[in-house]
């Protein structure tokens, strides 16, 4: 009996993304590309899971991806090489940055007193609604701060007599400020006043 042999040679695609992750604010782009083999794919056919993005195209090796709406979202790259079927995936995280900040434009503080003053980040969606205090002259004021979802605090106590600004500004580096005008006010401790006074009749006095 004769026997034949017969090779078959089978090649297997490694298909991937130049990213598994992906961070974007809002507005902000990034760029993903496939490779099979490490090869730029050009017959990939693109997807994402939901709308918080947006992709420039569907089709071809690479695409630009744009943050929509914070939240996340899965970016499919699938290609066909005859019967095989490739797919590769990043997740993406679109971050909603601080748009503003509502912050009373001027307090008073006695000396040797204590009033809060509240810093509050807009939407309540942002994903890092905290801010960075500045700006106060520390010889009038101290501070001390807290913060608490959306909403950032400053106990602010008077040390000594003046006027000075503080300046609450997003964390986030996108660029939200507010600003608050601080006076600072000596009590008055006693007034002294003579016990008795002599007024004549027709006579004024202060």
């Amino acid at each position: 009996d004769v026997k034949e042999t017969y090779t078959c040679e089978v090649t297997v695609l490694k298909h991937r993304l130049d990213a598994s992750n992906m961070e974007l604010w809002i507005g902000e782009s990034g760029t993903l590309n496939a490779y099979a083999n490490d090869t730029l794919n050009q017959g990939i056919v693109w997807s994402a899971s939901n709308n918080n993005v947006k992709l420039n195209k569907t089709t071809g090796s690479t695409i630009t991806v744009t943050g929509v709406t914070g939240g996340t979202t899965t970016i499919t790259a699938t290609t066909t090489n005859g019967d095989t079927v490739g797919v590769a995936t990043c997740n993406i995280t679109v971050k909603q940055p601080v748009t503003k900040i509502a912050m009373k434009s001027d307090i008073t503080v006695y000396v040797g007193s204590s009033v809060k003053l509240s810093a509050i980040a807009t939407p309540s969606t942002a994903t890092n609604a905290a801010v960075e205090w500045s700006g106060y002259d520390d010889s009038l004021v101290s501070l001390k701060t807290g913060f608490a979802g959306v909403t950032s605090t400053a106990t602010i106590t008077g040390l000594k007599a003046g006027t000075t600004s503080i300046t609450a500004t997003a964390k986030d580096g996108h660029g939200a400020t507010a600003t608050c005008t601080i006076t600072v006010i000596q009590r008055v401790d006693s007034i002294e006043i003579p016990a008795t006074y002599t007024l004549y009749v027709g006579k004024s006095a202060t």
